[in-house]
């Protein structure tokens, strides 16, 4: 079979050729990465979707979740799920992130940078949380109480919450360090009403082992409502520069100030009774394990026994520290009689404040024993006196209130006399008042009731007259009566005072 060519297609046939290299080509796009978030605008505590996808140029594997993402963990705690997906047909990679801010605010999201490409950056605003059930914001406020801290010095890690929400629970992932001695301070949530709204505070005390550099990633703080996490709030990432102690400080010293509380200077005690020395050791930035056991300093001797001691811990925090309560009770028994005495109690402490050891001396501690016995015949003697005192006591008020009403009496005679036998009647009714003798001539009335508050030297003279002088003088009689009575009554403190 002859087959005829038709030279003339064969330009035709080449040009076809030529555009093969170049429709192949065109199958592929120019490769670009791309960086988009699900919303301009997120939450405090809500997370932020940050797609990433990336066009290649060629049908070849890429592995777009090694992308380097360091530039998002200054604004954001970043999850990093492997949520990769492909288009084969169009050789796309996708990547979703989970972003959640560290604070609010105007945030720009950086450009990423993946096989030479550069994305563009973005820019979103975090906004105050909002209660789902009441619509109330919330105010978030992360604090480091310390960033350069001694070692074995204790700093706080604190998430503030101000809002009129009525918050019921906060809850912290549980965290664990190599570097670090952490205490969770979530079990001493604070709420504190301050104009109308409810200050919480939850967080973390710690203390580094030794000195140097650490970098710490905390947990969030997961607030619930309704048996539902509703927000994630993260504190940002932590620097400490961890500073060495000094050589001269042992390892037995704590890191802290150390105080003790209600401790009582003597006890008053039954011989072989059993009884209780009760005080608090407070630690400042000190958890239960760091404080000292006190109790190294009471030993027992032939005098004083100390049994095993009981205690309860609680902590509160304020600004700065977490402050560790322990309560001792001590059993004590007194063997002896007398007086015991405790030595002066010295607590040693390293002192962050000043970098300088420090020491805490309490004055000594006495004991007043007592046996039973005696202490109960002392007790019934002493009962006995009492009533002894009480009976006397009661025998003078009741012979000072019959002199009392006796004395009102002679005054009143005083008051109702009018002729010469009716005031000497008066003047004896005194002298009875007071126990004298009733047979008194004027001079030793006069001088019996003596006073230097009512002086009237004529006094004498004119009762000498009324009585022994022959002249009646009867309408003088009243008047004399009256400067009697008064000279009476000077002479006699109680009617004097009254």
């Amino acid at each position: 079979m002859v087959v005829k060519i038709r030279y003339w297609l064969l330009p035709l046939i080449c040009l076809a050729n030529l555009m093969l290299p170049i429709q192949a080509h065109a199958k592929f796009p120019v490769a670009k990465l791309t960086v988009t978030t699900d919303s301009p605008q997120i939450q405090l505590g809500k997370y932020l979707t940050l797609y990433i996808s990336y066009q290649a140029s060629k049908p070849i594997p890429v592995e777009l979740n090694k992308i380097d993402t360091s530039a998002l963990d200054s604004h954001f705690h970043v999850e990093k799920n492997a949520d990769v997906s492909l288009d084969e047909e169009k050789y796309q990679y996708f990547w979703k992130l989970r972003l959640y801010p560290y604070a609010t605010g105007s945030v720009t999201i950086p450009k990423l940078n993946f096989n030479g490409h550069e994305s563009e950056s973005w820019s979103i605003e975090v906004i105050d949380p909002v209660d789902l059930k009441t619509g109330l914001p919330i105010k978030v406020e992360h604090k480091i109480s310390n960033t350069n801290p001694w070692a074995r010095e204790q700093i706080q890690f604190l998430t503030t919450l101000n809002t009129k929400v009525d918050i019921r629970q906060l809850k912290i992932d549980e965290m664990n360090n190599s570097k670090l001695t952490l205490v969770q301070l979530e079990n001493l949530q604070s709420k504190a009403t301050t104009q109308e709204h409810n200050v919480y505070k939850v967080g973390w005390a710690a203390s580094a082992h030794k000195n140097g550099q650490i970098k710490l990633n905390l947990p969030p703080v997961n607030l619930i409502r309704d048996g539902v996490t509703t927000h994630l709030f993260y504190p940002p990432p932590i620097e400490l520069n961890v500073k060495s102690l000094p050589v001269y400080v042992p390892t037995t010293i704590p890191v802290g100030k150390i105080s003790i509380a209600n401790l009582k200077k003597q006890y008053y005690l039954f011989q072989d009774s059993l009884s209780s020395m009760d005080f608090t050791l407070i630690g400042e930035g000190l958890t239960e394990a760091s404080l000292p056991d006190i109790t190294r300093q009471f030993s027992n001797n032939q005098r004083l026994r100390f049994y095993p001691k009981q205690t309860s811990t609680s902590i509160n925090f304020d600004k700065r520290v977490a402050r560790t309560n322990t309560a001792y009770r001590i059993p004590i028994k007194v063997l002896e009689q007398g007086i015991i005495n405790i030595p002066t109690i010295k607590l040693i402490y390293f002192d962050p404040v000043s970098g300088t050891l420090k020491t805490s001396q309490y004055e000594a501690i006495r004991f007043f024993s007592i046996s039973p016995g005696v202490f109960y015949v002392l007790s019934t003697l002493l009962i006995i006196s009492f009533i002894w005192l009480a009976l006397k006591f009661v025998k003078y008020s009741f012979r000072s209130l019959h002199k009392f009403v006796r004395i009102k009496n002679a005054i009143n005679n005083f008051r109702q006399v009018k002729t010469r036998n009716e005031l000497r009647q008066a003047m004896r009714q005194a002298c009875y008042a007071h126990g004298y003798t009733q047979n008194l001539t004027p001079m030793q009335w006069l001088s019996y009731f003596k006073t230097r508050f009512y002086k009237n030297p004529s006094l004498a003279s004119k009762l000498n007259q009324l009585f022994y002088q022959t002249e009646n003088g009867a309408d003088s009689i009243p008047a004399l009566a009256k400067q009697l009575e008064e000279y009476y009554k000077q002479s006699v403190p109680v009617l004097r005072w009254f």
